[in-house]
């Protein structure tokens, strides 16, 4: 991690949804927004929930960074659109977008077909929408970049098909947009989360994070602030010819095969 911030957004304005925090724990988008003020950027936190984005906004401040609230729900394309012209006349223009908002179910069409529509609504189309209403912006700007946050299910064949199919449809759009957007200069990059320990995981007991810190290639716990590293390097200029990947941050969880994870959590077993 880095100690000091050393300006990598000087400059930018990034819009982070689904960038509202807990108290106790920072989530991907919350650790992600302040990572950005840290390093410069104005940062406008998009959340359906203006009470927890403002617990995300007392945090930046604290630390002496730059932001501003804007309640939408990104499932309105309407929405989205005056959500992306409020940060535009506030900041004078946008640079950097992250689709991270997303519902974390698995309702299935048998038992809950509105909550899969829901899921799809949050997930895939909120990332359409919000892509298309910040294209015009980050191209008047002479380019910028685009992160979709998804997860390592939207890549393998896990539990919760249609949580699973949100994100990997949402890996397709990614690669279809960086092709689309390319030439205006806007760069299109998803990352993977693999096993993040944020609000949605913390209470999970202690022998299934045990088990989830096992099943990688290092033998750690992944937390928000990691996939916010990754995220501050993909918006950042360094990241300047990078398009179109998709990158996991998942401690090597997709780069071995299911034996493989059994193995290393049975070597991990033995040592405890």
């Amino acid at each position: 991690m880095t100690d000091k911030p050393i300006g990598r957004l000087a400059g930018k304005t990034a819009v982070v949804t689904g960038a509202g925090g807990a108290p106790d724990l920072l989530g991907v988008g919350a650790a992600i927004a302040a990572l950005y003020a840290r390093e410069g950027a104005n940062v406008a936190l998009v959340d359906i929930s203006a009470q927890r984005a403002a617990h995300t906004q007392a945090v930046i401040a604290a630390a002496g960074g730059v932001s501003e609230v804007f309640q939408a729900d990104i499932t309105s394309h309407k929405a989205c659109v005056r959500a992306l012209a409020d940060c535009a006349a506030r900041f004078g223009g946008v640079d950097i977008l992250v689709n991270n908002a997303a519902l974390y179910a698995n309702p299935s069409m048998a038992d809950d077909e509105a909550g899969v529509r829901r899921l799809m609504d949050v997930n895939l189309f909120g990332t359409m929408n919000m892509t298309e209403a910040a294209r015009p912006h980050l191209a008047k700007a002479g380019g910028g970049a685009i992160l979709n946050i998804g997860s390592i299910v939207g890549l393998r064949g896990v539990h919760g098909p249609a949580y699973s199919a949100s994100k990997g449809a949402t890996a397709a759009y990614t690669r279809a947009t960086a092709h689309l957007f390319g030439r205006e200069g806007i760069r299109v990059n998803y990352i993977a989360p693999g096993h993040i320990v944020a609000p949605q995981s913390a209470t999970a007991d202690a022998k299934t994070r045990n088990l989830l810190r096992n099943a990688n290639l290092l033998g750690v716990e992944g937390d928000a602030r990691d996939v916010a590293e990754a995220a501050l390097f993909l918006a950042s200029d360094a990241a300047r010819f990078i398009t179109a990947v998709v990158l996991p941050v998942d401690g090597g969880v997709t780069a071995t095969t299911p034996s493989g994870m059994a193995y290393a959590i049975l070597q991990s077993a033995s040592k405890d």
